[in-house]
């Protein structure tokens, strides 16, 4: 629900956050084997409505920026942004990188 809209009692009924307390487990309005939570809510019709307000002319650009010294979750495993320069205009930084001999 990314838009600004009236919700009506049943569905706000049906909305697990509604419900919800900080720092608390919920239960899952759509039963204890639910494992897709809101997109029970979705039907044919809400799918529809949303596929008619696409923009296929419309772009968004989705690149991440890198730079040395970046945050990182490298604490959890995830690699640092490094730079490596193996090929330049003028050629190899490092003859035979490849280790092929020639």
């Amino acid at each position: 629900m990314c838009t600004s809209q009236i919700v009506d009692e049943v569905t706000r009924r049906r909305i697990a956050a509604h419900g919800a307390s900080f720092r608390q487990a919920s239960s899952s309005p759509f039963g204890a084997r639910d494992e897709i939570g809101m997109l029970n809510l979705m039907d044919a019709a809400s799918a529809q409505a949303i596929m008619a307000r696409a923009d296929a002319g419309r772009m968004f650009d989705l690149s991440v920026d890198h730079f040395m010294g970046m945050p990182g979750w490298f604490g959890a495993g995830d690699p640092p942004y490094q730079i490596w320069m193996t090929h330049t205009p003028r050629g190899e930084e490092a003859d035979d990188v490849m280790g092929v001999g020639r």
